[in-house]
Formats: C-alpha cells, structure tokens, sequence
C-alpha cells in the first residue's frame, strides 16, 4: 500500500507502463508498505491483505461516499500497516528469547505493547470488515470519525 497523499513514481518501459507491482518495488520503505516485509510472520501477512482487501472492496465501491472519509480510512489503514510492519522484528525476537530472569519483565511489557496494538487493529478491522460487507455512507462517516487507530 502506498502513503496517502505520496505521489506514485511514474515508470514506463518503452511506450507501456510498468505494472503496479513494478512501481510499488521502486518505492522508498516510508512510502510503501510490501506484502513481502511480511513474509516471515504468516499471521500478520493474514492480518494485513484482510485490511486491504476490505479497503479496496470499499474504495471500489461507488455508492456517493464522501472522498474525505475515505480519505481519513485510508490513512488510519496506512498507520495500521506501518505500525504492524514496525513490530515484527520484536514479535520475532519475542517468540526467539529465552524467559531468563530480567528479561521476563521486558518482554511483559512488550507484549502488553503488542496486545494492545492487537486490539487496536483487531477492532479496526472489525469496523472495515462491517463496512466492506455493506458500503454505506453512515458507516464510512463512522469509521472515519472514529479513533481506533
């Protein structure tokens, strides 16, 4: 997924454009966020289609929504994805370490940390995944003008 409101690197190969993939490789880390960052923890690889899935099913949707709200999804679902992808290295190291004394007060308050960034994008998606079975434009608004992430 790219930034909301980065410009898009435009990139073509003789008269033809290069492919969306193509583009996304080109982009700098602080502007895209890559299904492949994910490849080492399945689960948050799960988690993160779930959230774009939903967001493109809604964005495609063409039911007169207001384009600021779907603005704002956009960005809450951007601050997801970056905060999902941050963590991964300390999900890793957590799974990897060994609960020695004074390390298992660190790793607590680190999975505390995770659990509720857990429960953040867990209700995010929740509230996308309402949306996306049945775009409207009172649930937008709603979700737009929410505070979950």
């Amino acid at each position: 997924m790219w930034q909301p409101g980065v410009d898009r690197p435009v990139l073509r190969r003789g008269l033809r454009p290069v492919d969306d993939w193509q583009v996304a490789r080109a982009g700098a880390r602080d502007q895209v966020v890559r299904s492949d960052e994910f490849d080492a923890d399945p689960e948050q690889l799960r988690r993160a289609r779930r959230l774009c899935e939903d967001f493109l099913l809604v964005r495609r949707s063409d039911d007169g929504l207001n384009t600021a709200h779907l603005a704002r999804v956009e960005r809450m679902l951007w601050r997801a994805l970056v905060e999902l992808r941050g963590e991964l290295p300390v999900r890793a190291a957590l799974r990897q370490a060994e609960n020695r004394v004074g390390l298992a007060a660190a790793m607590a308050q680190r999975t505390r940390e995770l659990g509720a960034l857990d429960r953040r994008v867990d209700e995010f998606a929740a509230a996308l995944r309402v949306l996306a079975d049945e775009v409207d434009p009172p649930t937008l608004r709603h979700l737009a003008a929410s505070d979950v992430l």
